[in-house]
């Protein structure tokens, strides 16, 4: 299987590369690609905690048993199973072990689940988890590491019944890794969902490895090799003997299963966060990864055994130098033919958004002319983008495109203003019609795209319908601004009278950043048709 270099790079737009060092490497700025799609509520997951947010939730995936029944995971331990209109705690990870952590946050906690696609015959299914540092003696262990700051654990579970909505049954570890860092653990396990019985990749897990923060860390010895397991994909077989701990197994069709040099179960590596991973159920059931940048870029690849995707030597189609600090990427050198790197086939930069979050490809029929379209996002800010897949091809960068969200009235919106949050978190699943979930941590809420009507938007919002959130705020306060406010002054008073901020609404949707005042109450002023309105604001660091 022939990788591309930079000699097939040629056909990538001029506008992607700048000479030396910039914190602006691709220019063009995504914009909206028309379509647009209403959101309808579909299920909220209760909190696991009284501690907010309400739930943090983390994916979703239909049960492969016919039943349309659904999981939900929330990264403070629970698996939930969605049946109809009822909710079951299907599984609580704190039942069954002590060590299990879902502090710091970033991505600790219960990362992801699997279902075995014959759960309905075998009734296995796999999760992952993170536990305390020296829980249990390691599988796998980094070079070089300063600490081991934690351990992520993949388990196999035998439930007794597999209709039932509650587990009872057994458990048994499948394989257990240490991670120099608390960022970028095991983020996403799944089966192939395209595989029939007799395809090769049948019953193989896919288990996306983040390379632990080696790279904040400068422990770059753990990175850019087949021989270490940090910031790459395993497949493994579940069900064999042959692998580190003989409680699993790996395919021989495994790139590197015959390399003395090579770890058996990697199948690609060469990422910093291979955050999420899907296959297209149709076509050529192409595998597609999203993993998350730390300078400046965001990738979309496709995945292929025995590929190097370039981490921690490469971001995107640019050159990554650790060691001159965070805030540029660089032009590939010219001798770049000599590295054998496969590079993402779109990308966007961290003036877009700072944390692609991998979505599916869409095969439902709510929305037709997203069709055979990939929809991703963009986590922090809540995004949504789309490509379409008969355009992805390696050596060829993709122009990224954005949906248009709308509320019920026909009304733009965004994920930030419908969770009520600067923070959007926002997350993918997926059902066996080929539907596709958002789901948001703040507002523990998933919803999915209604059928097209119309494709209308209406800008011109009346000035009483100013909106701006969250409140209390905890530095950044977001406005959706009414056409008709546009160009306007505003100001922001704090409680002794005094204008603090004083500036124009430039769009519809603006940001004020309060970060830099004190804890109280403020206030929005504003004037519209000789009126003045005057909004209560609560600013908590």
């Amino acid at each position: 299987m022939l990788k591309y270099s930079f000699l097939v790079l040629i056909s990538i737009s001029s506008t992607c590369f700048i000479k030396a060092q910039t914190n602006n490497p691709i220019p063009n700025k995504i914009t909206p690609s028309g379509i647009t799609i209403e959101l309808t509520e579909t299920y909220k997951i209760q909190p696991s905690s009284g501690a907010q947010p309400k739930a943090r939730i983390n994916m979703l995936r239909e049960i492969p048993d016919g039943s349309g029944r659904k999981a939900v995971i929330d990264l403070r331990g629970i698996l939930w199973l969605i049946d109809g209109e009822n909710q079951f705690p299907f599984l609580k990870i704190k039942d069954f072990t002590n060590n299990f952590i879902d502090a710091p946050g970033k991505g600790t906690g219960f990362g992801s689940f699997a279902f075995h696609p014959d759960y309905a015959e075998n009734g296995l299914f796999y999760t992952a988890h993170s536990e305390k540092t020296n829980s249990a003696p390691a599988d796998f262990k980094p070079e070089k590491f300063n600490i081991i700051a934690l351990q992520w654990v993949i388990t196999e579970w035998k439930i007794d019944d597999p209709s039932k909505n509650v587990f009872s049954g057994i458990e048994r570890e499948i394989l257990r890794a240490d991670f120099p860092g608390i960022i970028h653990g095991i983020q996403d396990i799944q089966f192939n969902p395209t595989a029939s019985q007799e395809n090769e990749d049948y019953g193989l897990l896919y288990i996306c490895i983040g390379e632990g923060g080696s790279s904040l860390e400068f422990l770059s010895q753990n990175l850019q090799k087949k021989s270490g397991y940090l910031g790459s994909i395993f497949r493994i077989d579940p069900l064999g003997s042959n692998g580190k701990n003989g409680n699993y197994g790996f395919p021989l069709i495994n790139p590197f299963s015959d390399e003395e040099d090579g770890i058996g179960e990697i199948f690609a590596y060469g990422f910093r966060n291979p955050h999420r991973i899907s296959w297209d159920i149709e076509g050529n059931h192409t595998m597609y990864i999203g993993d998350i940048g730390e300078k400046n870029i965001e990738e979309l690849n496709i995945g292929l055994a025995g590929h190097n995707y370039g981490w921690d030597e490469r971001e995107g189609t640019f050159e990554y130098k650790r060691e001159l600090g965070r805030d540029f990427v660089y032009q590939l050198p010219e001798n770049d033919s000599i590295y054998d790197y496969t590079y993402p086939v779109a990308q966007y930069d961290h003036d877009e958004g700072i944390a692609i979050v991998g979505g599916y490809v869409y095969r439902g029929n709510n929305v037709p002319e997203l069709y055979g379209h990939y929809i991703f996002g963009d986590i922090p800010s809540g995004r949504l983008f789309h490509v379409p897949v008969d355009q992805l091809s390696l050596g060829h960068l993709t122009e990224i495109k954005e949906l248009t969200i709308v509320d019920s009235l026909g009304f733009k919106t965004n994920f930030l203003h419908l969770a009520q949050t600067d923070r959007a978190d926002l997350r993918f699943g997926v059902d066996n019609d080929g539907e596709i979930y958002f789901l948001t941590k703040a507002d523990g809420k998933i919803r999915k795209m209604k059928p097209t009507l119309s494709s209308s938007v209406k800008h011109e919002i009346q000035s009483s319908n100013l909106i701006f959130f969250p409140n209390p705020t905890k530095g950044i306060l977001y406005l959706n601004v009414p056409f008709n406010l546009i160009g306007k002054n505003y100001e922001i008073i704090n409680s002794s009278g005094l204008t603090i901020i004083k500036n124009i609404f430039h769009n519809s949707n603006t940001s004020i950043n309060l970060s830099s005042f004190p804890n109280g109450v403020y206030f929005l002023k504003y004037n519209h048709e000789n009126v003045s309105y005057v909004k209560e604001l609560i600013l908590t660091h």
